[in-house]
């Protein structure tokens, strides 16, 4: 009897416990709610306020608006904060408890990117309005703003790395079903905004705030794909002195070259396959790692020039693209009509080409990238004397884009700016991450620029139904030629008639190389066979990969082969995987992660992962993985970026 008593004694102070959390919550959800309805209009007219034109986009409403909403975040987060001891605690009451339990988490997310976001519109303000003397440009006013913002974006990240704290103590699953489009939205975002302060943080060092900085820029080709993006075709130096580029210069990447000079001898493949005796900047990126062709390239270029770099920029042609579809075009003094994103890669042809009856001589080699330059000053003459809102704001965007897909590449000296560069994976360097990894690179060895007629595919399968073995990998590369005329596998330097054209219909000679754990085991493969009539040495290939040890600790599989015109051929690869690739957890469910690294100079090569779980164990909740019917689970799409799959494996339940 003293026991029922006791436990109905406790049941009765637990009820009037609970009521009471309830009077005193509900009290003060009641005082929140005009805040919170007054956040909810601030956001729905901040978001009308965004999709709709920047240039008419008055930034005095934006500001009012925005530091409303911090007011009014900060006002519930700080009633919220009285209460959270106990909401924290009521995630087990049935139905509600998940949702009460994420109610101060989810006030605090939302308080810190409010103050984020504020504190950013406060500091930058400046740059948005227009230029007051007209003389500025655009380099020299970001690092005016930049200097004088410094203790907003300090705020700012602070802010961020507190909404990222809040942000781990919630699931989207336990707040209202009203809510969780915008938390979602919102997640999608929050690693850009925190790799843009990160970017602003050491931005002033880039821009030469307390020396002038020099910059070795590579072109790089994607039509002739190499490691880092292409063939290095035009090599130039910006100049940054105080926020204003006090020097600019491009030009042909063959006119370095200072041959009465020692240069070191070249990697084997480019001596095995183009006959090449010393190694030249052209050929200095063959590492896929950025890091390390940069400094090869720099090297290469100190040998010619003696020249002093702080650190190496590369571009391809997508990046001009990209950048012009958001500046509009430019006008050249060489050319009648204005250069944008539609015709930049016509005009290129044609101004490499010689001109109708003149042949390939001496003068057209000369001449034959004098372009470069020309365009190179128009685009950054135009885009530093702008003070369109709506395009800084873009191009911005824009960069961003350029350098997380790889289509940018950059490597600092500036130990701050190269941490933070390498942190947020932005200087194209190879970090491995725990669990699998995989990279396919190819190599353009054939002196032709027909990459954009090939087509690729990857499929990549993971075997690890057999829970006592080491996974199996099996890699499938399939290449097509989209080259339909009939044209003999010559391999040699050559120009053809000097159209542009002309060297992209051509057979495809390639040598490529797939990273792997550093750990893996080869176990077959093949890749097709090369008669000796068909490379510049006259070494038929057997159709064998090469094993060896590469850029961080990683394995590479390696060959060559010769995809002739109207084509297709797929190569394979057969590998074990350590068995530390698959993680388990407190609960013996099987975590498992690959890192899936996207070549440079790529636009989206299809891939697809399929993975054969071990017996036993099935997919816990994850959309990114589709279940087949044989138990297999797969993922698929364009690797347009670095992507990091995860996916959780769980024991079935046996009944």
């Amino acid at each position: 009897m003293s026991k029922i008593l006791a436990r109905s004694r406790h049941n009765y102070t637990l009820l009037a416990f609970i009521i009471l959390l309830f009077s005193v919550t509900g009290l003060e959800i009641w005082r929140t709610y005009s805040y919170a309805s007054s956040l909810k209009d601030a956001a729905g007219e901040l978001q009308s306020l965004a999709g709709g034109d920047l240039a008419e986009l008055d930034l005095d409403t934006v500001a009012a608006l925005v530091q409303g909403a911090r007011s009014d975040a900060e006002a519930i987060q700080k009633r919220t904060r009285l209460i959270a001891p106990l909401t924290n605690r009521l995630g087990w009451l049935p139905k509600i408890g998940p949702m009460i339990a994420a109610g101060a988490p989810l006030v605090d997310y939302a308080a810190n990117l409010t103050i984020a976001g504020d504190e950013l519109l406060t500091g930058f303000a400046p740059l948005l309005q227009e230029s007051t003397d007209g003389t500025s440009s655009l380099s020299a006013r970001l690092l005016a703003v930049l200097q004088n913002a410094e203790a907003n974006i300090s705020n700012a990240e602070a802010a961020l790395q507190n909404a990222g704290w809040a942000r781990e103590g919630f699931h989207v699953e336990a707040i209202p079903a009203s809510l969780r489009g915008p938390i979602e939205q919102v997640d999608r975002f929050f690693p850009l905004a925190q790799q843009a302060v990160r970017v602003l943080q050491v931005l002033p060092s880039l821009l030469g705030d307390d020396r002038p900085s020099t910059y070795l820029l590579l072109a790089q080709n994607e039509d002739e794909l190499r490691a880092t993006g292409g063939f290095i075709s035009g090599v130039g130096t910006l100049t940054v002195d105080q926020g204003r580029i006090s020097s600019l210069s491009l030009g042909d990447s063959y006119s370095v070259d200072d041959l009465s000079k020692s240069y070191p001898a070249p990697p084997e493949p480019l001596q095995r396959y183009m006959s090449a005796s010393i190694w030249l900047v052209r050929d200095g990126n063959w590492s896929p790692d950025f890091p390390t062709a940069a400094y090869h390239v720099r090297e290469l270029y100190r040998i010619s020039t003696d020249a002093h770099l702080d650190g190496v920029i590369a571009f391809d042609q997508q990046a001009l693209e990209r950048v012009l579809k958001t500046t509009g075009p430019v006008l050249l003094p060489s050319t009648p009509d204005p250069i944008g994103a539609g015709n930049i890669r016509d005009y290129m042809h044609q101004a490499w080409a010689p001109a109708p009856g003149e042949g390939l001589d001496r003068e057209w080699w000369e001449q034959r990238k004098d372009f470069m330059a020309e365009l190179g000053s128009a685009l950054v003459d135009q885009v530093q004397g702008s003070a369109d809102r709506s395009m800084l704001l873009a191009l911005g965007r824009t960069t961003m884009e350029l350098v997380r897909e790889k289509h940018v590449l950059i490597y600092i000296d500036e130990s701050a700016a190269a941490y933070a560069l390498s942190d947020l994976g932005w200087d194209g360097s190879l970090h491995p991450v725990e669990g699998d990894f995989l990279m396919v690179v190819d190599s353009n060895v054939g002196f032709n620029k027909v990459d954009p007629r090939i087509e690729r595919q990857v499929e990549y399968q993971v075997d690890m139904s057999n829970p006592t073995a080491p996974p199996i990998a099996t890699l499938l590369l399939s290449y097509a030629n989209t080259v339909t005329e009939d044209v003999p596998c010559i391999h040699q330097a050559t120009y053809g008639e000097g159209a542009y054209s002309d060297m992209q219909r051509r057979c495809y000679w390639d040598y490529v190389r797939v990273f792997t754990p550093g750990s893996t085991l080869f176990l077959g493969g093949s890749l097709p066979r090369v008669p000796g009539d068909w490379l510049i040495s006259g070494e038929k290939q057997n159709g064998d990969w090469s094993v060896s040890e590469g850029e961080g600790g990683l394995a590479v599989y390696g060959g060559m082969f010769v995809l002739p015109t109207a084509a297709q051929a797929t190569l394979r690869l057969s590998y074990l995987l350590p068995a530390s690739i698959l993680q388990s957890d407190q609960d013996l469910n099987l975590i498992y992660t690959i890192q899936l690294v996207k070549q440079p100079g790529t636009s989206g090569t299809p891939v697809t992962v399929t993975l054969l779980p071990p017996q036993g164990y099935s997919l816990y909740d994850s959309p990114e993985w589709t279940l087949l019917h044989d138990g297999a689970l797969q993922w698929s799409n364009r690797l347009i970026a670095d992507t990091v799959l995860t996916l959780q494996l769980i024991p079935v339940q046996t009944p």
